[in-house]
């Protein structure tokens, strides 16, 4: 963890908003349609909300941004989209992140994340445990 990580807060919102832009370029409308499909219709994000917390990510260096070309895309109708990826020092804040609350509950943590992960891919849940998080020792110890 480097001294910088060791500063940065961050809000629900923008920890939902660097996970929704964890694996790839996305734009704003696909941001917020991602998130209200992934908490089942529960977690609505308005542009008077995304926009503002996006530009604050950006300004912590959390994510970056680039303009599209959407004529190269296949996509010359509608305006020019801005879309935005995680730093490798989001990944490192949202990762500690992570820890801080798993540590915070670790009980509960250890048999829910696994648990969660089991059910889709064993793999991945063995990944997490020993790759990504060797801090998790109540992890390990189920085993």
């Amino acid at each position: 963890m480097t001294n910088k990580s060791k500063n940065v807060t961050i809000s629900a919102l923008e920890e939902e908003l660097l996970c929704a832009v964890s694996n790839d370029w996305h734009y704003g409308l696909e941001i917020m349609s991602e998130i209200y499909q992934v908490s089942n219709k529960k977690r609505k994000i308005g542009p008077n909300s995304l926009y503002p917390a996006l530009h604050r990510l950006e300004k912590k260096e959390l994510i970056e941004a680039k303009w599209g070309n959407e004529i190269e895309r296949g996509d010359s109708e509608g305006a020019r989209r801005r879309y935005y990826k995680i730093t490798e020092y989001g990944l490192e804040v949202l990762r500690q992140r992570f820890l801080f609350c798993i540590n915070l509950a670790p009980e509960m943590f250890s048999t829910l994340v696994p648990a969660i992960f089991a059910k889709s891919n064993p793999e991945t849940a063995h990944a997490l445990k020993s790759e990504y998080y060797p801090e998790l020792v109540i992890l390990h110890k189920q085993e």
